[in-house]
């Protein structure tokens, strides 16, 4: 690893240094897993040159190397150092300077570094001549967030989402109106046959009818799950308990009737039907209007009247409503049904329908371009359509320009001579119509086209020419041009000028025979359609305009029957939530493990403080802090044994050390025994710990004489009446102490023990009682079960060689300072935890038992009271055991439980039998060597990786090489460094190591990660950098396509990673035509038979450039993107690779905020339009707004993102003159946004332009 790589990878985990403490130079790992780093020492100021090598930097980044193979970190993790042990500094080995280097190594490879939240690391510090400075026996690092399981999928179904395209034109009914209801149900109905998403808007203001519509909705949802409703109303109320997943109910806030309703919040061309009254209608004339603009094309605006005429102080004649007739006619709505016979309310008065797409006039041109296609085989539509541009009379003139000359700067004043526009000459309405997108690219020409467009586009903006125009796409692997119009179209973001610019894709040849150059004018006309992003196709004999739409679709990846479990496979387990789940049964047994269905289990104290958070996981036996031991003690009837199990088989009845709180539970061999039948299955789960800690303590650690004298705390729990029942049972002589708590616990042991207890005690004050009865000699046993500030007290009533005996759960473990003096006199203290090499003892106090020895009282709760059980424990009014029945844990908890709607248990082992034996992956970090951890984990079957790359090896690849070596040796990893966008270098590279090593099968998978993201203004991409960002990542794909059709090899999966980066593409535009290309590119193979998936991933918190710089997860951020777990990652490759083929081709995974989203990129408004609400930015949160904590805040995100102190800004200096980039201000206004919970404060311009008091009192402004 060099310096950036290490600290790319503290970044991960929360550790964000600057330059000061980025000291380490190199880390080098051998295949052990062993470190030997070096750390750069020189002095960087005259304060280090004057003092010791080891200041607070050098020390703070000799651990830095310690840590970089941390796993499972959070997306939002945050480590800290937390404690060293065994540290030693040998201070005449310390160096002087000049010192140029220090050195680290691991002292040995620690079995288990992580543990819970804990990593832990030992590590020698040592100078160029091998003398040691420090040794440190254990370094330990905790998180702070939750550390998660590595290489495991999660199945990703809440991210999942699918891009639509649904028809603009709003359905169409033919039924003839009859009441509102019936005419609403017979909309539904029709609407659901041509369209996914229905837009309705109620503006009727009367709550019984709302109410009968949103119980149509219900009714015909039930048999319509795939049709999504978004049904916006004026009641608030209805969302709360009508709202399901397909039916989306929203409300408006009061409407101002003298503003427009797109100015309150309102989406214009966007609603299919709209309900309004007749009353508010004639009171507000104005709204036809309102209500037009918000209707698609083909929308139906429906008035009602809400109460019958002989009730109504309306009189609906044809006085009153000749005037609603005209208004409707005046806004352009084709009046289709007029009622004003009204014999019962809620019926039908007007109907009025908006002019669909293709009833709109076509508006003409002062001058058509034509872009011409390079290739002298055009398409026959260009060709077509340039013939009837002649006839149609749709320009004035018609010009045409060559694509070739577009990139050839000596051409650029004959392209604006072919433009011609001139709004002085009245040449002011300009369309250009770009043909080359109609020949579908190929890999030799995907950068130049795509850079063809996007240089039309730069000029058209750098002229700043308020032209229309017209890009038509042919073709699967064009579809990615779209991307451009979304940075350069008329709601682009951020930009003072925009023009108009249309994309139309012609989808299949049906189309291409068809649609005309009317149809493409038609089409183009955004003001009316109100959208940019269009598809033609066609539909039976007509060619039908499609929008796009983004749409929650969990169904879209369900989980295969092979990753679920079974109903007999799953248990039933109590956990740190305080509540029951179901979980998977060990799939597999190690050698000496055991099965067993638990009968019973008892509560334990330790088990209410694990429960309660009180217990380091330093002090578990077993278990760490998110898996801890709860309910150690329990029995049941074995069910399956490993291998080398000799003691049990299936059917024994056993009791023992296990995790209990569960329906089924696995343990060792040698942590249970054989339950006599003597005893019941809640008998025997009382006496684990209890029974055989009393035994064990009083005969073994102790070894106690029938005559000396014993303290026992808490003499009513288990472990204290197991004391007095074994020292009965051994006829002991010797005076005995005891303390208890309550009058009830005091009253219990004089009732069963009388005289055999020499006193009951207080806990306040039982040592100097003690020292009194004894005449100041003590007793030669102390039986602790208080916490630490009792122990004094316990040293005082000790006899001179007497010993306590510290059964505490802590037992000083939160102590710092212990006093020695304590154990003057030969005074002793021991410590004892119950442990797994001790349940031999339970075969003696089987037969204590069996020779009468008496159990502890046992208080019972059923498996379902498990909550009321934890609660009388915490109480500490029980006496004895409490525990816990598990005999009808079935019917009482698992049955109700599984009734219940519930995801299916996801199995953690399986084999993923798409993969097959060779697999190639492009890329070799981030997602790329994160997803072949995971591969190698779950394909029994796969032989060969080969991993395509431009650079030498890095250091994540030959660390999961050694790992492949250590724990996959069936695996062999082939790396091959070529560049993967150039073809022939690819093929050479590939077929080279078939010919060295021939014995590897063709490829069965592929996986391509390769990318390349650069960071770029639209306006300033060149050819070169074009080529950089589209190489790896489009061009790349392409070519081992390309690659694959030529040696015929018939691969099972050609899986891309793409990202939601295409809908964004600001500052980064060819990254996201990138993208784009393969999820055109997985269509494309699709309609060859060939198998292809591209996934559109949004941000990944653990691994790529989202991980490793914080800044662009800002960024997402402020777009809407929150980051996910690559569990979801896993989840999808799961899902995928589970069989040999997979039917999908393009999904959307991400975690996106709508609103933010759109907010940043107005242009996708309408693609989630169904997602937003219909209300003002208001933000409701208090916080300190006062000046001095607002210039504060701004100061220290800006002077930590600039890197520059404080005190070195100035106020007045503008950001781009600190040299702010577009992206490091859209990092600033993220971290704005995100401190002051208040979305859209500042604009991207505006940080860069502005200085930073301008900042500050804009940020005021708008918070006041």
């Amino acid at each position: 690893m060099n310096t950036t790589e290490v600290y790319q990878k503290l970044t991960k985990l929360g550790l964000l240094y600057g330059e000061t403490f980025r000291r380490t130079n190199k880390i080098s790992f051998n295949k052990d897993g062993k470190i030997l780093s070096e750390i750069e020492c020189k002095s960087r100021n005259h304060f280090e040159e004057s003092n010791t090598v080891l200041n607070a930097s050098v020390l703070d980044c000799l651990l830095h190397s310690c840590i970089v193979t941390f796993r499972g970190e959070h997306q939002k993790c945050e480590v800290v150092f937390d404690r060293v042990k065994d540290f030693h500094i040998y201070s005449n080995n310390i160096p002087n300077h000049p010192c140029h280097s220090l050195f680290i190594t691991t002292k040995h490879e620690t079995v288990n570094p992580q543990k819970g939240n804990e990593f832990k690391q030992s590590m020698d510090i040592i100078d160029r001549d091998g003398n040691t400075v420090i040794k440190c026996g254990e370094m330990v690092c905790t998180s702070l967030t939750k550390v998660l399981k590595v290489h495991h999928a999660k199945h990703p179904s809440k991210f999942v989402k699918q891009a639509i395209w649904q028809p603009k034109n709003a359905p169409s009914t033919i039924a003839l109106p009859l009441d509102t209801i019936k005419y609403f149900g017979t909309f539904l109905e029709s609407a659901s046959t041509s369209h996914r998403i229905i837009r309705i808007l109620d503006f009727g203001f009367h709550y019984g009818i709302t109410i009968d519509l949103v119980n149509s909705i219900h009714s015909f949802l039930e048999s319509n799950p795939n049709t999504i409703i978004d049904f916006i109303t004026h009641d608030s109320t209805l969302s709360i308990y009508l709202q399901k997943d397909n039916l989306l109910i929203k409300s408006y806030p009061e409407i101002n009737t003298t503003r427009s309703l797109t100015d309150q919040g309102f989406l214009s061309t966007s609603f299919d039907l709209i309900l309004s009254t007749l009353e508010y209608i004639t009171e507000n004339n104005q709204m036809v209007g309102e209500f037009e603009r918000l209707l698609n094309p083909n929308g139906q605006l429906v008035i009602i009247n809400t109460t019958s005429n002989n009730e109504s102080t309306l009189i609906i004649d044809d006085n009153m409503m000749e005037p609603i007739n005209n208004i409707f006619k005046d806004q352009q709505l084709n009046i289709t049904h007029s009622n004003y016979n009204i014999q019962s309310p809620d019926e039908i008065v007007l109907i009025g329908r908006k002019p669909s797409v293709e009833e709109v006039n076509i508006a003409k041109f002062d001058n058509l371009l034509f872009i011409t296609p390079s290739s002298p085989s055009s398409s026959s539509i260009a060709t077509r359509l340039i013939q009837q541009s002649s006839t149609t009379f749709v320009a004035k003139k018609i010009s045409f320009f060559s694509n070739d000359d577009i990139m050839d700067e000596c051409k650029y004043q004959s392209l604006l001579e072919s433009i011609s526009y001139d709004s002085v000459d009245g040449c002011n309405k300009v369309g250009i119509i770009y043909l080359e997108s109609l020949e579908e690219m190929n890999s030799s020409n995907l950068e130049l086209k795509s850079m063809q467009l996007i240089r039309l586009h730069q000029i058209i903006r750098k002229e700043q020419l308020p032209i229309k125009l017209i890009t038509l796409i042919a073709g699967q692997l064009n579809h990615c041009l779209r991307v451009i119009p979304r940075e350069y179209g008329s709601k682009s973001r951020g930009e003072t000028f925009h023009f108009d610019s249309v994309t139309i894709i012609l989808d299949g040849n049906d189309s291409f025979n068809q649609v005309s150059l009317e149809h493409i004018l038609q089409c183009s006309n955004s003001e009316y359609i109100g959208e940019s992003d269009l598809k033609l196709c066609q539909n039976n004999q007509d060619i039908q305009l499609l929008v796009e739409r983004i749409i929650e679709s969990p169904q879209l990846l369900e989980l295969d029957p092979k990753l679920s479990t079974n109903t007999q496979d799953m248990k039933l387990i109590f956990e740190m939530d305080n509540k029951y789940h179901i979980r998977q049964k060990n799939e597999m047994l190690l050698d000496d493990e055991v099965e067993f269905q638990v009968k019973a289990a008892s509560i334990n104290f330790k088990d209410l403080m694990i429960l309660e958070g009180k217990v380091d996981q330093r002090l578990f036996p077993i278990g760490d802090t998110y898996n801890p031991p709860l309910g150690t003690d329990s029995s049941g009837i074995v069910t399956r044994i490993g291998s080398k199990v000799t003691k049990f088989k299936v059917g024994d009845e056993v009791y023992g050390n296990s995790v209990g709180f569960a329906s089924s539970t696995v343990t060792f061999e040698d942590m249970i025994v054989s339950k006599p039948k003597e005893l019941s299955f809640v008998e025997a789960a009382s006496l684990p710990l209890s029974m055989g800690t009393a035994c064990l303590v009083l005969f073994k650690k102790a070894n106690i004489e029938c005559s000396e004298s014993i303290l026992i705390h808490s003499a009513t729990g288990g472990v204290g009446l197991g004391m007095l029942n074994l020292l009965k049972f051994k006829k002991h002589t010797g005076n005995i102490f005891v303390t208890v708590g309550s009058e009830e616990k005091k009253s219990y042991l004089e009732k069963h023990y009388g005289s055999f207890i020499t006193a009951i005690l207080e806990y306040d004050s039982f040592s100097e009682t003690i020292m009194e009865l004894t005449k100041g000699n003590g007793v030669n046993y102390v039986i602790n079960t208080l916490d630490y500030t009792r122990m004094q007290d316990n040293f005082k009533c000790l006899s001179e060689n007497g010993v306590v005996i510290d059964l505490s759960v802590d037992q000083f473990f939160q102590v710092r300072d212990i006093d020695m003096g304590s154990l003057n006199y030969d005074k002793g203290y021991l410590t004892y935890h119950f442990s797994r090499k001790q349940m031999n003892i339970h075969n003696k106090i089987k037969k204590m038992v069996g020779e009468g020895l008496q159990l502890p009282p046992i208080t019972i709760f059923q498996s379902n009271q498990i909550v009321q059980a934890f609660d009388h424990v915490r109480s500490r009014k029980h006496i004895g055991k409490v525990v816990i029945d598990f005999e009808n844990v079935q019917t009482d908890v698992i049955d109700p439980m599984l009734s219940q709607p519930h995801k299916p248990l996801e199995k953690s082992h399986y084999n993923l039998e798409g993969i097959g034996e060779t697999l190639l992956i492009s890329g070799q970090t981030g997602i790329a060597v994160e997803s072949l951890g995971y591969l190698v984990k779950h394909s029994t079957q796969l032989r060969d990786i080969i991993v395509v790359t431009y650079s030498s090896a890095k250091f994540e690849i030959q660390l999961l090489v050694n790992e492949i070596r250590k724990n996959y040796s069936h695996i062999t990893l082939h790396f091959v460094q070529c560049d993967i966008g150039d073809y022939d270098q690819l093929k050479s590279s590939i077929l080279d190591l078939y010919q060295r090593i021939p014995t590897i099968k063709p490829v069965s998978v592929v996986i391509h990660c390769a990318n390349t993201y650069m960071t770029i203004k639209a306006d300033d991409i060149d050819m070169e950098r074009h080529h950089t960002a589209m190489s790896g990542k489009a061009t790349g794909a392409f070519n081992l396509h390309n690659l694959f059709v030529e040696l015929d090899w018939k691969l099972n999966h050609f899986h891309m990673l793409s990202s939601i980066a295409q809908y964004i593409p600001v500052d980064g535009l060819s990254y996201s035509i990138g993208n784009a290309f393969l999820d055109g590119l997985a269509r494309h193979r699709r309609e060859r038979g060939l198998n292809s998936t591209s996934v559109n991933w949004g941000s990944i918190g653990q691994t790529g450039k989202v991980a490793s710089d914080r800044g662009v997860g800002l960024v997402l951020h402020s777009f809407g993107l929150a980051m996910m777990p690559l569990s979801a990652i896993y989840g999808i490759f799961r899902s995928s690779f589970i069989n040999k083929t997979t039917p999908i081709t393009n999904l959307i995974c991400a975690d996106v905020q709508p609103k933010s989203l759109v907010s940043e990129l107005p242009y996708l408004e309408h693609v989630y339009a169904h997602y937003l609400n219909i209300s003002s930015n208001n933000n409701g949160n208090q916080l300190d707004a006062s000046a001095g904590s607002i210039d504060n805040k701004i100061l220290d995100f800006i002077s930590e993102t600039l890197s520059i102190e404080k005190h070195l800004l100035n106020g007045d200096t503008k950001l781009k003159d600190y040299g702010v980039d577009s992206m490091t201000a859209i990092q600033i206004k993220g971290q704005i946004e995100v401190e002051f919970n208040k979305p859209h404060i500042l604009n991207q311009s505006h940080i860069s332009n502005g200085t930073i008091n301008s900042i500050i009192e804009s940020v005021k402004k708008s918070l006041k």
